[in-house]
């Protein structure tokens, strides 16, 4: 939603392809919403202008229980190659794939070794769906760009991810049970964030993978004493002395620094700053415990 009100504030035109009808963009003049309902068969006729760019996000089950049930994760590969089939049939010029920096817990292990104690479906799935839409892109000669995404947070997001659940215990003044949190870690505020998708559609390379994110990252125990502390509501965070599940090399297999030094993009938003914007936020809109 937030790339969409950007893009539409430039003027660009926007087919907003969703799966539930949304009154999201409803005061935005150059936005027109598509609802799939049966597939893409019924969209095609809904596209009246040359489409240039198709940015793929659309993933059930990111967060939660769901991350693990296979027929949901199943259903996402199969969306992403109709995704892509679509794009090509209405001779989109390219196809950007949002893939996560969870996909990289597949490269961490040989095939044989991977379990439910270092993978989930979600990865699993995010990979295979990357790769097979790449396969599918190459095969058409349309012009393919990814993008990792580690973590993305701000205003207006409820889920079961990692700021928003921090942040609502925090506020609850909860006890707080977590890892040894001394993995490396990325969080991008969703503006700056826009900012990198829209530069990776317009002028990513051909076949590249851009990350989303900061050049440099932090111990996740960074990150969760300094939103407690900005949190202030006497939450008690018990960080365990275990390490053996502990991933420290996600970053070292690609280069974060790429999206910025491309396209000259530095993240305008501090850490910091944007917990304060998203705790503001929240406590504005969500329901008292």
């Amino acid at each position: 939603q937030n790339l969409i009100r950007s893009l539409a504030a430039e003027e660009n035109f926007i087919y907003a392809v969703v799966r539930h009808k949304t009154e999201a963009f409803r005061a935005l003049k150059n936005v027109r919403v598509i609802e799939l309902k049966n597939g893409y068969e019924g969209v095609a006729s809904q596209i009246d202008k040359d489409v240039d760019l198709f940015y793929h996000f659309a993933w059930s089950g990111t967060s939660g229980p769901v991350r693990n049930d296979e027929t949901v994760q199943i259903e996402n590969i199969k969306n992403s190659c109709e995704a892509i089939r679509f794009a090509i049939g209405i001779k989109c010029r390219k196809f950007v794939f949002f893939g996560s920096i969870m996909e990289f817990d597949v490269f961490n292990h040989h095939p044989l070794a991977i379990s439910s104690a270092n993978t989930t479906m979600y990865s699993l799935t995010k990979y295979t769906a990357h790769y097979l839409t790449e396969i599918i892109a190459e095969s058409a000669e349309m012009e393919y760009v990814s993008a990792t995404i580690s973590n993305i947070y701000g205003p207006g997001e409820i889920s079961k991810r990692f700021v928003y659940s921090m942040l609502t215990r925090m506020l609850d003044g909860d006890q707080i049970q977590l890892s040894s949190c001394q993995q490396p870690y990325d969080f991008i505020y969703i503006d700056d964030a826009v900012e990198q998708i829209k530069a990776i559609g317009r002028h990513g390379r051909d076949r590249c993978n851009y990350y989303i994110g900061n050049r440099e990252q932090k111990q996740l125990k960074y990150y969760v004493e300094l939103m407690n502390k900005i949190v202030n509501k006497n939450a008690v965070l018990s960080f365990s002395a275990d390490t053996s599940h502990v991933v420290s090399d996600y970053y070292e297999k690609f280069s974060t620094g790429q999206t910025e030094d491309e396209f000259c993009l530095t993240p305008k938003i501090s850490f910091e700053e944007g917990i304060k914007r998203t705790l503001e936020w929240i406590i504005e809109n969500r329901e008292t415990k």
